[in-house]
């Protein structure tokens, strides 16, 4: 509905929008090469943390894009609950076969497909996503995962990636040989408010419009409800854009900001107050926004005269 308002070929702020390359705050960028230094390295755990919404997922599909093409790598979002599973699906993502489904047989396997690769000058890398889910018995497994070696070199890279909590569950005394094998750790930072100023600009580019079209007033209410999260960034630009668009807007301040974000966040409008955490924002976006997508679709046949008016000449 908005998109022909604002001149835009589609929802910038929308999670599925493809983008020709992500936008890399100074953080982002900087943890980009630390991964990259990583798995060019002679192996061990590589740490990846942040905030849910803070843009690991976006981070590592880079990192991934990217990779040499003689790395083959296997991507696990949701860690197995025991160690035969979690080693199943690692020879599945890798397009190991195997004939039975107990440990010695699948490390069997793994080991022979590792030490193959290694011949052929190919790079095994391992990525679990949501590590923080991750039992003492499988960072242990995993552990020995990396005893899979040469003389000179592990045979898997292994990347965790998770919330903070992740980064407090290796610090147990349990655990400590796991995070002793950790060669490399990154925590991805919040974004700026200039950074927050460039990745919108960034996310409108991409839909087709070059101009301004958030004001500074706007972006400071924004940098201040999001505390600089990618996610929360989309949600209330998103959530902006609809209302401004529902009083017919051509650009976007900080009274019309405050006033979008006040009823998203059921804050008084005329007092922002303290910042919300990630988590219990995103909650409240997520239950707004799609209610107010519902009401967009009810909105075709309902619309103001003046706004079809204006539609129908942009």
């Amino acid at each position: 509905m908005f998109n022909a308002f604002y001149r835009l070929n589609e929802n910038p702020f929308s999670p599925d929008l493809v983008l020709n390359g992500p936008y890399l705050s100074e953080s982002h960028a900087e943890a980009l090469t630390h991964l990259s230094y990583g798995v060019s390295e002679t192996g061990g755990f590589i740490l990846l943390t942040g905030d849910e919404g803070s843009g690991k997922t976006t981070l590592l599909s880079n990192l991934i894009e990217h990779l040499p093409k003689d790395t083959d790598v296997a991507v696990i979002h949701n860690p197995a609950v025991n160690e035969i599973e979690l080693l199943a699906d690692l020879c599945d993502a890798l397009s190991i076969e195997y004939h039975e489904s107990n440990l010695k047989h699948l490390i069997d396997c793994l080991s022979a497909f590792l030490q193959s690769n290694h011949d052929k000058g190919r790079t095994s890398v391992l990525v679990i996503d949501n590590a923080q889910h991750l039992s003492n018995n499988l960072l242990e497994q995993l552990r020995l995962l990396t005893n899979l070696e040469t003389d000179t070199q592990k045979l898997l890279q292994i990347i965790l990636v998770g919330r903070p909590e992740l980064k407090q569950h290796l610090n147990q005394q349990a655990l400590r040989q796991v995070a002793q094998r950790i060669t490399v750790r990154y925590h991805l930072a919040s974004l700026t408010k200039t950074e927050i100023l460039g990745f919108i600009a960034h996310r409108l580019r991409a839909c087709g419009l070059n101009e301004p079209l958030f004001k500074h007033s706007a972006i400071k209410l924004i940098a201040k409800y999001s505390a600089g999260n990618p996610k929360l960034i989309n949600q209330l630009s998103e959530r902006v854009l609809m209302t401004a668009y529902g009083q017919s807007q051509s650009s976007i301040d900080g009274r019309i900001t405050q006033v979008a974000i006040a009823e998203a966040l059921g804050t008084d409008k005329t007092k922002p107050g303290k910042i919300v955490s990630p988590a219990i924002a995103a909650s409240l976006m997520l239950t707004c926004i799609l209610g107010y997508r519902i009401w967009q679709v009810a909105e075709t046949q309902l619309a103001p005269e003046s706004l079809t008016t204006r539609l129908s000449t942009n």
